[in-house]
């Protein structure tokens, strides 16, 4: 049910939802719940749906950097790889760089977990892109 009101047409839903959901991971993560996943990657497609809406996508970057301080374990790479596809298919379209965008970048760089191949490469590639357009 929470999934399905985080697709709400209703800004204050859908934001509401996404939080409790968030809090949701956090719990489950903390005692290895074998739902954590399921959750994590339904936040992630949150986000990627969300990606033209600023309001829900500060919501969401800003909650995917405090998972990412509170639960060093958390796989960063589930939530690279989408988002970094989402971005060079709608760059210059519907997806508008913002502030929040670099912090999730930062978030993700200092993150224990990011691997060099793939996941930080392809970080890496899209900073560049950014950087020389």
């Amino acid at each position: 049910m929470l999934k399905k009101a985080s697709k709400d047409n209703c800004l204050v839903l859908k934001l509401a939802m996404n939080g409790q959901l968030f809090r949701l991971l956090e719990i489950f993560a903390v005692n290895k719940n074998p739902n954590a996943p399921i959750i994590y990657k339904s936040l992630t497609f949150s986000l990627i749906e969300n990606h033209a809406d600023e309001t829900v996508r500060e919501f969401m970057v800003k909650s995917f950097i405090e998972i990412f301080e509170t639960i060093p374990s958390i796989p960063v790479s589930i939530v690279v790889d989408p988002l970094i596809k989402c971005m060079q298919t709608n760059e210059m379209t519907t997806y508008q760089f913002n502030t929040f965008d670099f912090d999730l970048f930062l978030a993700i760089a200092k993150h224990p977990k990011l691997t060099l191949l793939p996941s930080g490469l392809t970080v890496l590639d899209q900073l560049s892109r950014i950087y020389l357009s």
